[in-house]
C-alpha cells in the first residue's frame, strides 16, 4: 500500500530522513530487494542513529548536521529501525519500519 520512498539517482535510490524525539520522518521507507539504497538523516534537535540491524547499518547524526550512508536492500520483509544513540525519555520507542518489496 506504500509507494516506493525517495528517488533513484545514478542508480541508488536516495531518501533524506529527519529524525527528532521521538521519530523519524518518513517513519515508514519502502525500497526494492537488492537495491542500492543511501540514506541523508538529518536532526532537528539532538545526536540520534539510524539503525537496521539486519543490513548491519549504523549511522549516526550531530546536531545541526547531516550524515550519508548506503546499504544494499535485503530479501523482501519488514524490518525495524531503531535510534542507535540514547536521546532521552522516549530513546526505546525511537523507530521505523523498512518495507523491502
Amino acid at each position: 500500500t506504500y509507494n516506493l520512498s525517495g528517488e533513484v539517482t545514478h542508480g541508488i535510490r536516495v531518501i533524506e530522513v529527519e529524525s527528532f524525539r521521538y521519530s523519524y520522518s518518513p517513519n515508514v521507507i519502502v525500497v526494492n530487494r537488492g537495491e542500492r539504497v543511501r540514506i541523508k538523516l538529518s536532526t532537528r534537535d539532538t545526536e540520534h542513529g539510524f539503525k537496521i540491524p539486519e543490513v548491519n547499518f549504523d549511522l549516526k547524526v550531530k546536531k545541526g548536521s547531516t550524515a550519508e550512508g548506503e546499504f544494499t536492500a535485503p530479501e523482501p520483509g519488514i524490518y525495524e529501525i531503531r535510534c542507535s544513540v540514547f536521546c532521552g525519555s522516549g530513546h526505546k520507542k525511537m523507530n521505523g519500519t523498512l518495507v523491502v518489496r
